[in-house]
């Protein structure tokens, strides 16, 4: 009877980076989870009592796309960092360039929008 193939990984067997990139990759996943909580917990009373539907969406596919709230016609997109030490021009403008490449999108596509970082 052929024996059966056992993997077991664990946090002490990843080399440094990858252990940094999973617990920034936890912790920003916290943080977008409750950012979000918040807006919906902030946003619902008012859409409600107005009966206008909202939604919410997060990786939302587009270039700013953490967390995308969509309602009465004004989509917001939010991009989320946990790290403070994130910076608007950190690797090559990379940040930067993402808002202006959304932002040209949406007017292309005729939307009123709003963008947050």
């Amino acid at each position: 009877m052929p024996k059966a193939l056992s993997i077991e990984v664990t946090e002490a067997g990843l080399d440094p980076f990858q252990e940094r990139g999973g617990q920034n990759n936890k912790a920003g996943n916290r943080f977008e989870d409750i950012f979000l909580t918040h807006r919906v917990l902030k946003h619902t009373p008012n859409y409600l009592h107005a009966e206008i539907e909202m939604s919410f969406t997060e990786q939302a596919g587009c270039f700013v796309d953490d967390v995308v709230l969509e309602a009465a016609g004004l989509r917001e997109f939010y991009q989320l960092k946990a790290d403070k030490g994130i910076t608007w021009g950190e690797n090559n403008g990379r940040l930067k360039d993402r808002f202006l490449r959304q932002q040209q999108d949406c007017v292309a596509n005729g939307q009123d929008f709003r963008l947050y970082a």
